[in-house]
């Protein structure tokens, strides 16, 4: 049997605020995997840059053993590692890294560059989703909503924060959302009401990336869907929005996404009216398309009575067994397992 099975490499960890959510996406990936069909390697990008991984491929998760380095491990700088892992065989990596530096088109580039196959979004869909200023804008030429915002600079807040006080009472108003543009999983995002809370978000924000969204309000239930396939193909599968309800913030925040009392999430959403469904699903889809995206994407909008606004979309949503990606692809009959063997097998046919 080993004969037939390709070898899939994981790789998590990172640099990036996102390290630790990139870890448990990887563990849960790992442990999961079909081993009648992949040969499994781990590799974690430490918090100092370099990267960890096992020659010999496992039959169970060993991400966090490999992050505290206690199993046998080869360790080098990237551009190494990714000659190491084409000499050696790999036939996909499976990216399972949020944020910046693998969710933001430079680990795609240098994937592509050592001729390796990858699972999700190329070198441009991936840049353009991770970049919240570019995400919506393209968004909006899509003609899919977004609600009235502006961008910050750090420099210009630094150098007349009156003026973007200004800038900001004019195009979005208060209440409004401040977020860092290449951030995720709600970190350093705030609810401004007022001046001085929008000061103390944009300080916030400034600690996360150099450039910041700022958007209005829109009073409404947040819900996530996802799409699986490769824009190219005639093919693509639109899953069922998930509903997101938040127990204790005023939005889908950090805390409400990771801790064990956090949102409630329900799949189908069990207070969005079928034809609004139906208007997400369409959204979702024409930005999978119009992005040019691969494997998978998540977008997540907010809806109101009868009006709904994009928020952002996602190439490598989490993908932790609980995750919300995995949760919609139960509901359409596709186990945790099964969801993972699509995902790497999507990869290879694009990179064929």
């Amino acid at each position: 049997m080993s004969a037939t099975r390709k070898r899939l490499l994981v790789l998590c960890g990172g640099t990036s605020s996102e390290r630790g959510v990139s870890l448990s996406s990887g563990a849960g990936v790992l442990e999961a995997l079909d081993r009648s069909r992949w040969l499994a390697h781990a590799a974690v990008i430490t918090a100092s840059g370099s990267v960890r991984w096992t020659a010999e491929s496992c039959e169970r998760s060993v991400v966090r053993d490999l992050e505290g380095g206690s199993i046998p491990h080869l360790e080098s700088h990237l551009h190494d590692a990714l000659q190491e892992w084409r000499r050696a065989g790999i036939d996909v990596v499976f990216v399972a890294l949020h944020g910046l530096g693998g969710e933001d088109g430079r680990l795609q580039g240098a994937l592509e560059a050592a001729g390796l196959a990858y699972t999700g979004s190329g070198v441009a869909g991936s840049a353009l989703c991770m970049d919240k200023i570019w995400n919506r804008a393209a968004a909006a030429d899509l003609g899919v909503p977004v609600s009235p915002a502006c961008s910050v600079l750090e420099l210009e807040w630094r150098r007349d924060r009156a003026k973007i006080l200004r800038r900001i009472e004019s195009a979005t108003g208060w209440p409004c959302f401040v977020k860092p543009a290449r951030g995720g999983s709600s970190l350093g995002l705030s609810r401004a009401a007022d001046p001085a809370t929008t000061e103390r978000a944009l300080d916030l924000a400034f600690e996360h990336d150099a450039r910041v969204l700022v958007e209005a309000e829109f009073r409404g239930t947040e819900v996530s869907c996802g799409v699986l396939g490769n824009a190219e193909d005639d093919e693509l599968l639109v899953l069922e929005p998930v509903e997101i309800r938040p127990r204790r913030d005023a939005y889908f925040s950090y805390e409400e996404k990771y801790s064990a009392d956090g949102a409630l999430e329900h799949c189908p959403a069990i207070s969005v009216p079928r034809p609004m469904i139906t208007r997400i699903q369409e959204a979702a889809l024409r930005l999978h398309r119009g992005f040019a995206l691969q494997g998978m994407s998540r977008t997540d909008f907010l809806v109101g009575d009868d009006a709904l606004t994009m928020l952002e979309t996602n190439t490598i949503p989490g993908l932790t067994p609980r995750s919300l990606l995995p949760l919609a692809a139960r509901v359409a009959g596709i186990s945790y397992a099964g969801l993972l063997d699509r995902i790497a097998e999507l990869g290879l046919r694009a990179r064929r």
